[in-house]
Protein backbone atom coordinates (compact mmCIF):
# COMPACT_ATOMS: atom_id res chain seq x y z
CA UNK A 1 0.00 0.00 0.00
CA UNK A 2 1.30 3.41 -0.89
CA UNK A 3 1.80 6.21 1.60
CA UNK A 4 -1.01 8.17 -0.09
CA UNK A 5 -3.42 5.25 0.23
CA UNK A 6 -2.50 4.81 3.89
CA UNK A 7 -3.17 8.52 4.48
CA UNK A 8 -6.62 8.24 2.87
CA UNK A 9 -7.45 5.17 4.99
CA UNK A 10 -6.21 6.83 8.20
CA UNK A 11 -8.32 9.92 7.53
CA UNK A 12 -11.39 7.78 6.85
CA UNK A 13 -10.78 5.97 10.16
CA UNK A 14 -10.56 9.34 11.95
CA UNK A 15 -13.90 10.38 10.41
CA UNK A 16 -15.50 7.11 11.52
CA UNK A 17 -16.09 5.93 7.94
CA UNK A 18 -13.85 2.88 8.25
CA UNK A 19 -13.62 0.45 11.17
CA UNK A 20 -9.90 0.05 11.90
CA UNK A 21 -10.53 -3.48 13.21
CA UNK A 22 -11.90 -4.50 9.81
CA UNK A 23 -9.23 -2.69 7.77
CA UNK A 24 -6.69 -5.50 7.78
CA UNK A 25 -3.83 -5.66 5.29
CA UNK A 26 -5.71 -8.35 3.36
CA UNK A 27 -8.91 -6.27 3.13
CA UNK A 28 -6.99 -3.13 2.18
CA UNK A 29 -5.38 -5.05 -0.69
CA UNK A 30 -8.72 -6.17 -2.16
CA UNK A 31 -9.42 -3.16 -4.44
CA UNK A 32 -6.00 -3.25 -6.10
CA UNK A 33 -6.13 -7.03 -6.36
CA UNK A 34 -9.50 -6.90 -8.13
CA UNK A 35 -8.30 -4.23 -10.56
CA UNK A 36 -5.17 -6.27 -11.30
CA UNK A 37 -7.25 -9.43 -11.80
CA UNK A 38 -9.52 -7.62 -14.28
CA UNK A 39 -6.50 -6.31 -16.19
CA UNK A 40 -4.96 -9.76 -16.43
CA UNK A 41 -8.15 -11.54 -17.46
CA UNK A 42 -9.58 -9.02 -19.90
CA UNK A 43 -6.39 -7.40 -21.26
CA UNK A 44 -8.14 -4.04 -21.31
CA UNK A 45 -8.20 -0.84 -19.31
CA UNK A 46 -10.38 -0.94 -16.19
CA UNK A 47 -13.00 1.78 -16.46
CA UNK A 48 -13.72 4.39 -13.85
CA UNK A 49 -17.18 2.84 -13.39
CA UNK A 50 -15.59 -0.55 -12.64
CA UNK A 51 -13.21 0.99 -10.10
CA UNK A 52 -16.11 2.83 -8.46
CA UNK A 53 -18.11 -0.41 -8.31
CA UNK A 54 -15.18 -2.23 -6.69
CA UNK A 55 -14.96 0.49 -4.04
CA UNK A 56 -18.71 0.92 -3.48
CA UNK A 57 -19.86 -2.69 -3.76
CA UNK A 58 -16.88 -4.62 -2.39
CA UNK A 59 -14.43 -2.52 -0.40
CA UNK A 60 -16.69 -0.17 1.55
CA UNK A 61 -18.98 -2.96 2.79
CA UNK A 62 -15.88 -4.81 4.04
CA UNK A 63 -14.57 -1.88 6.09
CA UNK A 64 -17.79 -0.14 7.09
CA UNK A 65 -18.26 0.30 10.84
CA UNK A 66 -21.96 -0.60 10.55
Amino acid sequence: MTIGTRLVIDRAVERGEIDPERATDLVLAVPADLVRERLLLTHRKVSRAEVEAIIDEVFLPLVSPH
